[in-house]
């Protein structure tokens, strides 16, 4: 039943269930857990609590080879119980070979509890287990843990982005040094977390970050990825990842078709703008952003300020800036 929920097979981890006489009791437990993605009703995560204690009172007494450490395992599992998950781990340290199957044991032992804040519990062995909790309980670790002094640089940002600290993860990964080119992987995972609007959900445990903030710290990435092409003179490619840092301070995919909020799209004009600006500025830039002819609407201004009236404040405050330098 283990090797099948690990790899997945969750319909043939039922079937064994139900199949042999030794799980008839914790069938119907599996099958809530399954049923319910793993937000199993209260009454289920008592009796798979208690049948832990049980296991436990009884190694107590007779020693530990007298339970099957994967029984206990899988009914800690659906109990979702922090108490029950601390013990089974400070108990049976070597329990997990790899970080792969330690990761996916806690992730899936994690109760999300709705508007972030567990529910007032008076039993203890019936608190469950958070994602806040499994935050804290990795970021105990030094970076160096995680990639054995660097000799795998990829395991920390890995562990960080399973644990939803999406923010951490690209940070660390944008700042990583060497030539693997992993700033490379930052701007791009930067771009898809953005559009899809889940980085104010992925700051990590005991970050006092604000949506905005977590939105800007990705924009910055981008944006200095896109940087790189503009010092190589690579003003249209440098056009893209700009544009995708706009969008990713706007609140991302939503910002193209202005279905932001008005912060949001306030942030993405203004920075939008400064952008277009810095790449107008460049050799090459009125080319590029106004065409050949200069009027704006053969160039790549008109994709971003589809007003002409928009265009032309642009390029007034441009010129503006020009004068002032």
């Amino acid at each position: 039943i283990y090797f099948c929920l690990r790899t997945g097979y969750y319909d043939e981890a039922r079937a064994v269930a139900l199949s042999s006489r030794v799980s008839n009791q914790f069938a119907p437990l599996l099958t809530e857990w399954i049923n319910t993605g793993g937000m199993v009703p209260a009454e289920i995560a008592a009796a798979a609590s208690e049948e832990c204690e049980k296991m436990l009172r009884t190694g107590d007494r007779v020693g530990r080879a007298a339970y099957d450490k994967k029984k206990l395992l899988l009914y800690a599992l659906i109990s979702g119980s922090r108490r029950q998950i601390d013990r089974l781990l400070r108990d049976l340290p070597t329990l997990f070979n790899t970080i792969e199957d330690f990761l996916w044991f806690k992730l899936s032992a994690v109760r999300d509890c709705p508007g972030g804040a567990a529910p007032i519990v008076m039993n203890e062995s019936l608190v469950p287990y958070t994602l806040d909790d499994l935050q804290i309980y990795l970021n105990k670790f030094d970076p160096s843990y995680y990639t054995k002094n660097g000799k795998d640089p990829l395991v920390y940002p890995y562990v960080l982005l399973l644990s939803i600290q999406l923010i951490p993860g690209v940070v660390y990964l944008s700042k990583e040094t060497g030539d693997e080119g992993y700033n490379i992987d930052a701007a791009h995972i930067s771009i898809v977390l953005a559009d899809h609007g889940v980085l104010s959900e992925g700051a990590g445990a005991g970050q006092k970050m604000g949506v905005m903030d977590a939105y800007a710290e990705a924009s910055s990435i981008i944006r200095q990825y896109g940087s790189v092409y503009l010092r190589l003179g690579n003003l249209q490619v440098a056009l893209e990842y700009y544009a995708q840092a706009a969008a990713a301070v706007g609140g991302g995919q939503l910002s193209w078709s202005g279905r932001g909020n008005v912060d949001q799209q306030r942030q993405r004009n203004l920075m939008l703008k400064q952008l277009l600006t810095e790449l107008l500025l460049r050799d090459g830039g009125i080319y590029l952003l106004l065409g050949s002819r200069g009027a704006g609407e053969e160039g790549e201004l008109g994709r971003f300020l589809t007003d002409a009236k928009e265009r032309q404040q642009f390029l007034l405050e441009a010129a503006h800036q020009c004068q002032e330098a």
